[in-house]
């Protein structure tokens, strides 16, 4: 069985006062709240009873209103509470949520990009240890978190444990191996319940000094 390392890290960065606010633009809902009627042209009119035409646009447009809200839990917790079995005019404002809230975080995606990789800081690197410095970008309302991997291994991605920010771009990483390869990113979490993270580039690959008294 291959033994996975855990290793904590430190991770300072720097929150710019000019970062920017992602707030929802204004077009977002009105934008979905023009899909609602096109909805219908799909719909064979059968199995619809109790939410007609107007129903279905009203509760798109609901839906639609609602996608700020559903970024904190889902569309369905903000259309029907928490029931697992949506009732057909609740699934109409399924859809016109997940509509605006997709139209979000693409916007998100086209402004951000793909980030920069972090880089090794200078005179830093030891056999269980290393820093590194990222210049990405700073925005409001987005998680910060580093991953890792072996490079050799070719292994998945794992979120680093531990992590504290504070008023630099540095991240201290600890409790590594020696004479080991490592890859560092970092994952911007653009909401806790949707959309996969954006990631940086990869950084250079790092080897860690050998350990041990020297020979």
């Amino acid at each position: 069985m291959r033994l996975v390392y855990k290793f904590s890290i430190l991770v300072v960065f720097q929150v710019c006062a000019s970062a920017i606010n992602l707030e929802p633009l204004p077009d977002f809902e009105s934008q979905c709240e023009t899909r609602c009627p096109l909805q219908n042209q799909t719909e064979d009119g059968h199995g619809d009873v109790g939410c007609g035409p107007e129903c279905k646009i009203k509760q798109c447009a609901r839906g639609c209103e609602l996608w700020e809200t559903a970024l904190e839990t889902s569309c369905q917790v903000v259309c029907n509470g928490t029931q697992e079995l949506l009732p057909l005019k609740e699934l109409y404002c399924v859809m016109g949520c997940n509509d605006a809230v997709n139209r979000y975080f693409h916007k998100l995606r086209e402004l951000i990009g793909t980030p920069l990789p972090p880089a090794l800081v200078a005179d830093t690197l030891t056999a269980t240890s290393l820093s590194l410095e990222w210049d990405g970008p700073r925005f409001a309302n987005i998680s910060y978190l580093v991953q890792w991997r072996y490079e050799e291994i070719a292994d998945t991605w794992q979120y680093c444990r531990n992590q504290s920010w504070g008023p630099h771009s540095t991240v201290l990483v600890e409790n590594l191996q020696p004479y080991t390869k490592y890859r560092f990113r970092i994952a911007l979490l653009l909401s806790p319940h949707h959309s996969e993270p954006i990631v940086s580039e990869p950084s250079l690959v790092i080897s860690t000094l050998p350990g041990g008294a020297p020979a």
